[in-house]
């Protein structure tokens, strides 16, 4: 477990994803474009950043990495929304 994640490797795509603002914007646009569904979410994602993509320190971008990422993110956005309608 690293940070809370699984693995270094999907600790360090999130941080990539959430460092640069063009990965962040895509990620929001896969995740709006297929109505928070993560699945189809990760692959638009990846469409996007292109095979073989990875970070800066290596790590692949893939469905396992980013998967996680995306699966929190509803989460997070699911709790925020909550706490707003009690």
């Amino acid at each position: 477990m690293c940070k809370g994640y699984k693995n270094y490797e999907s600790w360090n795509v999130a941080l990539y994803i959430n460092s640069d603002y063009k990965l962040y914007w895509y990620s929001q646009v896969a995740l709006k474009t297929c109505n928070s569904c993560i699945n189809r979410a990760v692959d638009i994602f990846l469409d996007f950043v292109g095979k073989g993509a990875t970070t800066p320190d290596g790590v692949e971008f893939n469905k396992q990495n980013c998967y996680e990422y995306f699966e929190r993110v509803l989460t997070e956005e699911e709790i925020i929304v909550s706490q707003y309608q009690m």
